[in-house]
C-alpha cells in the first residue's frame, strides 16, 4: 500500500539502527566554518556569521552561539524506545534535516470496527538554523495510510544541548507527555466515527480551506468530495469520512512532491491546516450531540 513517505526515505526493514544510519547516509558529519561579505574585490569575515555545512554543501547560516548537533543524537535517542521499530531514515534538502521514522507495536487503537490506527514516532534533528531537535507520535489509519496530526498537535521541540544525556531525558518526558494525550486524541477520533455529517460538507471543505471560486478552487473541491464520497463503508456519512477526505488530500494531492508534501504536515501550512480541521469538525460534534441530549 502506498504511504505519504514512499519516496522519502530509505528503507530499513531488517537492518539494524547502526546499519541503517550508516547505509542510508545519514551518519554524515555537520560543522561551522566561518561566513565571509563581500567588500568590492575583496572578501572579509563576517563577525559572529557562520555557514553551516555537510561536506559539499552549505545547509544554513547562523550565529556562533548556534549548537550542532550531530545526527548521532537520533541513533542515541531511537536506542533509547527498545519497542519501536525503524521503518525508515528520511535525508531532506540535502541534509537541513534528518528523520528517523519508527513504529510502536503496541500502540494501535481501534477508531471504529476494523478501522485501526498505527502510531509511528518521528524523531527530526534540523541543519538549518530553524529546526530544532522535534519529536511526535504519528497516527496513521490502516486502511488508507493517512498520517493524522501529531499527537498533542504538532511535532514538539526539545531543547539542544551538548549533552546527549539530557536531550535524550528530554526526549522521554515529552514522548511520555504524547502517551498520556493519546487516548483523548483517540476518543476525538471516535466521536467524529459516530456521529453522522449533518451539513453541506462542500461548505465544510471551502472553511477549512479558504477555497477560492476559480478553476484551481474548483478543481480542489471536486477533489476533495470525491475522496468523501469514496470513503470506507464503515464511515460513510460521518464526520470521520470527512476528516479522512482532509487529510487524505493532504497527504496525497497537496503540493509538488511527496518530499514538499510531507514537510508541509510536519513542518508548515498543512499541519496548521490538519489540525485546525480536527478541531473545527470535532466541535461540529459536539454541536450534535447537544442538539439530541436537549430532545
Amino acid at each position: 500500500m502506498i504511504t505519504p513517505w514512499d519516496d522519502v526515505i530509505i528503507d530499513c526493514t531488517n537492518l539494524t539502527l547502526a546499519q541503517a544510519f550508516e547505509q542510508s547516509g545519514a551518519n554524515f558529519e555537520v560543522s561551522l566554518k566561518q561566513g565571509y561579505y563581500s567588500d568590492g574585490p575583496l572578501f572579509n569575515e563576517a563577525k559572529d556569521y557562520f555557514y553551516i555545512m555537510r561536506p559539499g554543501y552549505i545547509l544554513g547560516q547562523c550565529e556562533k552561539r548556534y549548537t550542532v548537533i550531530q545526527n548521532s543524537i537520533l541513533l542515541d535517542i531511537a536506542k533509547s524506545v527498545p519497542d519501536a521499530v525503524l521503518k525508515g531514515i528520511g535525508i531532506l534538502d540535502k541534509g537541513k534535516k534528518v528523520f528517523f521514522l519508527m513504529q510502536i507495536p503496541n500502540l494501535n487503537y481501534t477508531v471504529t470496527g476494523s478501522d485501526n490506527i498505527n502510531t509511528y514516532l518521528v524523531i527530526v534533528n534540523g541543519h538549518d538554523a530553524h529546526t530544532s531537535l522535534m519529536m511526535g507520535l504519528i497516527p496513521v489509519r490502516n486502511w488508507c495510510n493517512n498520517m493524522l496530526p501529531a499527537v498533542g498537535s504538532k511535532l514538539m521541540k526539545f531543547r539542544h544541548t551538548e549533552n546527549a544525556e539530557v536531550m535524550i531525558e528530554n526526549f522521554k518526558e515529552k514522548l511520555k507527555k504524547q502517551i498520556e494525550e493519546y487516548p483523548a486524541y483517540i476518543k476525538k477520533l471516535k466521536l467524529l466515527a459516530n456521529t453522522p455529517v449533518n451539513k453541506n460538507i462542500s461548505e465544510v471543505f471551502i472553511e477549512i480551506f479558504k477555497i477560492k471560486d476559480t478553476k484551481q478552487g474548483k478543481t480542489k473541491l471536486k477533489e476533495l468530495e470525491n475522496l468523501y464520497l469514496n470513503e470506507h463503508v464503515l464511515i460513510k456519512g460521518t464526520w470521520y469520512a470527512v476528516y479522512n477526505a482532509i487529510t487524505g488530500y493532504l497527504n496525497y494531492y497537496a503540493g509538488r512532491t511527496q518530499s514538499s508534501r510531507l514537510k508541509s504536515l510536519w513542518f508548515g501550512a498543512n499541519a496548521n491546516i490538519s489540525v485546525k480541521a480536527l478541531e473545527i469538525l470535532h466541535k461540529e460534534c459536539l454541536n450534535v450531540s447537544n442538539a439530541m441530549s436537549d430532545v
